[in-house]
């Protein structure tokens, strides 16, 4: 997908991964600062290969929309492999997209385990 020509590759983003703004689309500056980006994360995706390493040593939590048909849970519980710490899985209202639907809530969590690390720390301070 990453090679194909521009409105192709506008087309198969639309279809695949449920639009692309319209104002992003229409607009060809927008279109020259975004889809070199979007292009490059796509070629990533499609060109990654996975090694075994072992598990960092930090806590991961992963987050997941509840209604995206493209990543599962279990793909998602599957990160629980790459940590020796904790692990935690936090689903949140929303598609694939859920960043855009669910931000407050996202960063909701994440302010709540920031604060909580600060408070340990605070708390584990001589």
């Amino acid at each position: 997908m990453h090679g194909l020509a521009e409105a192709d590759f506008i087309a198969e983003v639309q279809s695949r991964y449920n639009g692309m703004p319209r104002q992003i689309v229409e607009d060809p500056e927008l279109r020259a600062l975004l889809i070199p980006t979007l292009r490059a994360d796509i070629q990533i995706f499609e060109t990654y290969r996975y090694s075994n390493e072992k598990p960092l040593s930090c806590p991961i939590i992963a987050f997941g929309g509840a209604r995206d048909e493209l990543v599962s849970i279990p793909a998602l519980r599957a990160w629980s492999d790459h940590t020796a710490d904790m692990f935690r899985l936090e689903m949140l209202d929303g598609d694939h997209f859920f960043l855009n639907s669910a931000r407050r809530d996202l960063l909701g969590v994440i302010r709540a385990k920031l604060s909580s690390d600060l408070g340990n720390l605070r708390r584990a301070a001589p």
